[in-house]
């Protein structure tokens, strides 16, 4: 009887080797109920926090990579701040180009009135976007939340700071042909940003985000155009 506990506690107390109650576990429970030390895992390289100027070049050159991390990060601020730019050079490039004539011989808007408009659109404009979207993209079965969304938007509006130049120069030649191509090539990044995004922060397929992204953008050209043509009978029938 004494040998045979003896054996038993033999057994309870051996190395994880001997140990056949551990030999039929998963590798990482035996080595931690058998006291064996593991090595700390590497943090992964987009799980270094980044600077602002990093990671607004990231989201350009890199954007999985980017929309990665910002899973991970709330950087809703600085996505406001890039929003509110990008919606500025955008007012301000179209702003030079306005003359009086366009506004009945009135001057167009100012500086500060340029600003201000920028502002609330930014304030208002990109939450109610990233609202919409990130509704379809929870409706699709996407697992993120709407900072993710609202960071999402803004920071693909980085694109207006990238288009403002080519817009410019297209005003001071006059050729209208730079500011369009500009325009199309920048809208269509934009949204591929956006689908980008989606796809990161949600956790989901490339093919549902791009649903997410183009059914109410789609959805909303054919409500505009809805308007319009209202607007149009109207006033015909006047």
């Amino acid at each position: 009887m004494t040998e045979q506990l003896d054996r038993e506690e033999r057994t309870r107390e051996g190395p994880a080797e001997e140990r056949p109650d551990l030999q039929q576990q998963p590798p990482a429970y035996a080595a931690s109920h058998a006291g064996a030390d593991r090595p700390p895992e590497a943090e992964p390289q987009d799980e270094r926090r980044r600077g602002a100027l990093d990671l607004i070049v990231d989201v350009v050159v890199a954007p999985a990579q980017a929309f990665r991390y910002l899973a991970r990060r709330r950087h809703a601020g600085l996505a406001f701040l890039v929003a509110f730019a990008g919606i500025l050079a955008d007012m301000a490039t179209t702003r030079t180009s306005l003359s009086l004539e366009e506004f009945g011989g009135a001057a167009p808007p100012g500086p500060v009135a340029t600003i201000l408009s920028a502002l609330f659109a930014a304030a208002v404009g990109v939450p109610l976007v990233a609202g919409i979207l990130h509704l379809f993209a929870r409706l699709l079965g996407g697992k993120g939340g709407f900072v993710l969304m609202l960071q999402a938007v803004g920071f693909s509006l980085v694109i207006s700071l990238l288009a403002a130049p080519f817009q410019a120069l297209d005003r001071v030649l006059e050729t209208d042909v730079i500011g369009a191509a500009a325009g199309v090539a920048g809208g269509v990044w934009q949204l591929v940003l956006v689908v980008m995004a989606v796809r990161e922060m949600y956790r989901m397929s490339t093919t549902r985000a791009a649903v997410a992204v183009l059914l109410p953008t789609l959805l909303g050209l054919g409500f505009l155009f809805f308007l319009v043509g209202v607007l149009m009978a109207g006033l015909a029938i006047l």
